[in-house]
């Protein structure tokens, strides 16, 4: 009965066969055995004698194999053999190759195996130089009697080929083996490559170049001796060469890095709408407050930060805060600390990160950590540390864009430390930036909520019941139809099935800033007046 239904070549040993003369015998235990070029060694026997010979272990019956259900058949020199001599050592079932002449130490075996007709495994190829090299190279904890030995033997090998002036022009003691412990680098597409042969050209490749950084060389070490590579991957040794590692260097963090991200140098780079804020050097806020005569600290870094009690500002304006450019690079994380913009408010203030060329607003944040007090004390303008993960946008010219259109509940602005360049990913001494809580779609031209579809005024404000936002179709009894865009719209008179009625009161409802952009024409619907009602476009930052 056939044990499995198909047959695989499992285990490369070698065997010097005993053909004539045996000298001295060695086993290794299979789980001592490293990770060689060929990564089917598991254990092995070496023996010599003029000739050699390679066993492999195949997933069949011996019976399997000598009826001819399983057949072996490897080649040698282009020559193609069939596996004739078969046996079972320590639990396994072997196919031994014919007698190969010793000095052909270098020549590769490549096997095959086959279940009837039908080839099961194929391009298993080997040689016996390979394997003494790799255990000589790569395997650390090689005991010193073994590794007399395969020098020995490769010695042998090497006399061999003099002695009988057979091949003298690849000896097998100059033959390279190159590997590497660094998952990210291949050498000729493997992890290890061994070349029977004086001198050969390897190629060596890195599947990813962490972001931002600049290839400059490969560290090596050839024959025990540390030496770098210059940006040429390939190149040509015969030899042991061990690539440690590709050698790289940070590339210049001037594009992904904001300038004067922490204020220290004043405004520069930053531009102010409206009169929100300025550059401040006090450390502490509301000093001789009731419960704290030095005041409550902001917790800044360096000397300056951005504050909405710089002198001239006032709490109550309304305007923007915008940054100059720069990519996103490193991880992809950025950093900042923000005060005040209370979280009662996120549809007035927030932190836009800003497409530069498309002027798209690609994230939005608020303070969703903002505490009016902590742990007992005043905390209402504190800084709050944030991380926001930008990778999505990596590599794309960006700025930040600070809003405020709040007058009232923490409506005012305090910033500092806008760090936007990270070779790793910002620890837990960040809070992970908080996101809106509501779809943010558009650009910094229009308006926010300007059709009023979140079903309420939030981007707007408004002094005097003048009107409500409501998403009736028409006014009045007779369900006049407004002929609105969307679902909603903002009223002052009687809607149907609705009383909505503010036609006597008197106030103004104001949006939120954006800037002119386009053809430089708005457009907007409007209804009732009767000439005593208006719209003003109104600079936000002269109030003109």
């Amino acid at each position: 009965m056939k044990k499995f239904n198909y047959s695989r070549i499992l285990i490369l040993v070698l065997s010097l066969a005993l053909l004539i003369g045996a000298a001295f015998a060695v086993t290794a235990n299979a789980e001592e055995a490293v990770e060689t070029p060929a990564t089917l060694f598991k254990g092995f026997s070496v023996a010599y004698g003029e000739n050699v010979a390679i066993s492999v272990a195949v997933d069949a019956d011996l019976a399997d194999l000598e009826d001819g259900t399983v057949k072996v058949k490897y080649s040698i020199d282009n020559a193609e053999y069939d596996a004739t001599d078969f046996f079972e050592y320590n639990g396994l079932v072997w196919a031994r190759t014919k007698g190969i002449e010793a000095y052909k130490l270098a020549k590769v075996v490549t096997f095959s195996s086959y279940l009837g007709e039908t080839q099961v495994d194929s391009g298993k190829t080997y040689s016996v130089a390979q394997f003494l090299y790799s255990m000589l190279h790569t395997k650390k904890d090689l005991n010193q009697v073994d590794r007399n030995l395969y020098e020995a033997l490769l010695t042998y090998g090497a006399a061999a080929q003099i002695k009988l002036n057979r091949d003298t022009d690849a000896l097998v003691t100059s033959s390279s083996l190159v590997y590497t412990n660094n998952a990210n680098v291949k050498v000729n597409g493997n992890g290890k490559v061994f070349a029977p042969a004086k001198e050969v050209t390897f190629t060596l490749s890195c599947n990813e170049i962490p972001q931002f950084k600049l290839l400059e060389g490969w560290n090596i070490i050839h024959n025990g001796e540390a030496k770098v590579l210059s940006n040429d991957e390939s190149f040509t040794l015969s030899g042991i060469v061990e690539v440690v590692s590709p050698v790289f260097i940070d590339e210049d963090p001037t594009p992904f890095t904001l300038a004067n991200g922490g204020f220290e140098n004043g405004l520069e780079g930053w531009t102010v709408v409206g009169n929100i804020g300025g550059i401040s050097s006090d450390k502490n806020y509301w000093v001789n407050d009731p419960e704290s005569a030095e005041g409550f600290a902001f917790g800044m870094d360096g000397d300056k930060m951005f504050s909405c009690y710089a002198p001239g500002a006032a709490e109550g304006a309304v305007g923007t805060l915008t940054s100059s450019s720069f990519i996103v690079g490193g991880t992809g994380y950025v950093t900042f600390k923000v005060g005040g913009m209370g979280n009662m408010n996120e549809t007035q203030l927030y932190i836009d990160v800003v497409d530069a060329e498309t002027k798209q607003i690609l994230a939005r944040y608020y303070n969703g950590l903002w505490a009016d007090r902590t742990e007992g004390v005043k905390s209402g303008c504190t800084l709050v540390s944030y991380k926001a993960d930008l990778s999505a946008f990596m590599g794309k010219e960006v700025f930040f864009r600070l809003s405020d259109n709040a007058d009232k509940n923490y409506g005012l602005i305090f910033a500092d430390s806008f760090n936007t360049y990270h070779t790793t990913v910002p620890g837990a001494e960040y809070n992970t930036a908080t996101p809106v809580n509501y779809a943010v779609s558009g650009t910094i031209y229009d308006v926010f909520n300007g059709g009023f579809e979140m079903g309420n005024t939030d981007g707007w404000w408004h002094i005097g019941e003048i009107g409500v936002v409501t998403n009736a179709t028409g006014y009045w009894t007779e369900n006049i139809p407004y002929g609105k865009d969307g679902d909603y719209l903002f009223t002052g008179v009687a809607s149907f099935g609705a009383e909505t009625m503010r036609e006597g009161n008197k106030g103004t409802l104001t949006s939120s800033a954006f800037e002119i952009g386009g053809a430089g024409y708005i457009t907007y619907m409007l209804g009732g007046g009767n000439g005593l009602c208006y719209i003003q476009v109104i600079d936000s930052t002269t109030g003109e």
